[in-house]
């Protein structure tokens, strides 16, 4: 997880696969027990299922985010899925989600690492 200007928080999860629960509840559970909060960001990255998914607080839902989030799994995360790059997946969607959602500079990640 990279906590980034203490009022926003990016976390990535990266599965091999989503069993035995929704892929939603899943997020849900993860969203809560990291506590990631109305300004979380969560990307998730089924790698066997070749699946992603942006996850975004209260603070940062919007239909604009939500649109770019979309934009960013099937443009950035999924293209590289599909093209058997899942290290390429989940760093482009992370840097994706940091600049274009959290309005932040590649260039400052990561911030702070939490433990």
């Amino acid at each position: 997880m990279v906590k980034i200007r203490r009022s926003a928080e990016l976390a990535v999860a990266v599965v091999s696969r989503i069993e035995g629960v929704s892929q939603e509840n899943f997020a849900n559970e993860l969203f809560k027990s990291w506590d990631l909060g109305d300004r979380g960001l969560l990307l998730i990255v089924s790698v066997d299922d070749q699946r992603a998914e942006l996850h975004l607080g209260r603070g940062l839902a919007s239909l604009a985010a939500s649109r770019t989030s979309s934009s960013i799994l099937k443009g950035v995360v999924m293209y590289n899925l599909r093209n058997g790059d899942p290290g390429a997946a989940v760093l482009a969607g992370a840097n994706a989600a940091a600049s274009r959602i959290l309005d932040l500079p590649v260039t400052s990640l990561p911030a702070e690492q939490a433990p």
